[in-house]
């Protein structure tokens, strides 16, 4: 349902009257090219464009976790910038929530151009806490709907349902006892520990939780953990795996461990798309269509 509307909303802006030949959409991933989620939503538009000939799709990837401060922001901007010195888009799709961080600079760029935000959040917070890829509390939390007229914004929200997943995996697993999350340190992944494991303290005070994430753990002390599950006792929620690395003082970004994870015998559950389905790794999940 999120991809029918996100494309009717595309196209309904990409089809305004202009006076260019081609209307440029330019697409904002703040995750990396071959993450599964993001590609669910870029290649139906990527589709879309190509049966019309005066409509061209550009895409920046922002690797989020590559960018921790204001200065490589920035850095990242000049460039997409710089791309588009003889063009400008017609419409800016965004994916992911951390992308709010670019409507300021985006808007003052080019304040005509409406934007769609696609985001697992209906809120943002502070620019350096997003960047620094920490969860929101409560009170640190900015509701988007706020800055929609501002910025020329459509909010296109990617609900999460996290209670309704651990409602299933308790009913896939009568004897759950424990909960584990396999993710990241990504906002999103920070953001979902943050949330599931306070509803869980909050709803479900029975069950044992734990975050394993690619920040704290190898891949390799991960299977050992895995190895060890009791599945009739463990339910595992995977989201993603990205991790930082540093070859000959270079920090790289290593972004297909979750097709290795998939592997494992552990059965998976997941709040979304994340790119094992095909090959077993995910065994259920409340997912949005």
């Amino acid at each position: 349902m999120q991809i029918a509307c996100l494309l009717i909303c595309v196209h309904t802006f990409a089809n305004r009257s202009t006076k260019e030949n081609i209307g440029h959409i330019l697409i904002i991933n703040a995750y990396t090219e071959s993450t599964p989620w993001s590609n669910s939503l870029i290649y139906p538009i990527v589709h879309m464009a190509s049966q019309n000939k005066e409509i061209g799709v550009y895409t920046e990837h922002m690797n989020m976790l590559m960018l921790n401060n204001r200065q490589e922001l920035m850095a990242f901007e000049e460039n997409m910038f710089r791309d588009f010195t003889e063009r400008r888009p017609k419409l800016i799709v965004l994916l992911g929530t951390e992308t709010y961080v670019l409507c300021e600079d985006l808007h003052q760029k080019w304040p005509d151009v409406p934007m769609i935000l696609c985001g697992e959040r209906d809120y943002t917070g502070s620019k350096d806490t997003v960047l620094l890829g920490h969860a929101l509390s409560p009170e640190e939390r900015i509701p988007l709907s706020t800055w929609q007229e501002k910025y020329n914004l459509t909010l296109l929200p990617i609900q999460v349902y996290m209670e309704e997943n651990l409602y299933l995996m308790k009913q896939l697993i009568p004897g759950m006892k424990d909960v584990f999350y396999i993710g990241d340190e990504t906002y999103i992944c920070q953001q979902n520990d943050y949330d599931l494991s306070r509803l869980i303290a909050k709803k479900y005070p029975e069950l044992n939780y734990r975050f394993l994430s690619a920040g704290e753990i190898s891949i390799d002390s991960l299977f050992s953990v895995l190895n060890r599950v009791d599945i009739s006792k463990t339910g595992v929620l995977f989201s993603s795996w990205f991790r930082k690395k540093v070859f000959a003082d270079n920090t790289v970004l290593l972004a297909n461990s979750h097709r290795i994870i998939a592997t494992s015998s552990v059965p998976l559950f997941s709040f979304k798309n994340v790119g094992i389905e095909e090959e077993g790794g995910i065994v259920g999940g409340y997912i949005y269509d």
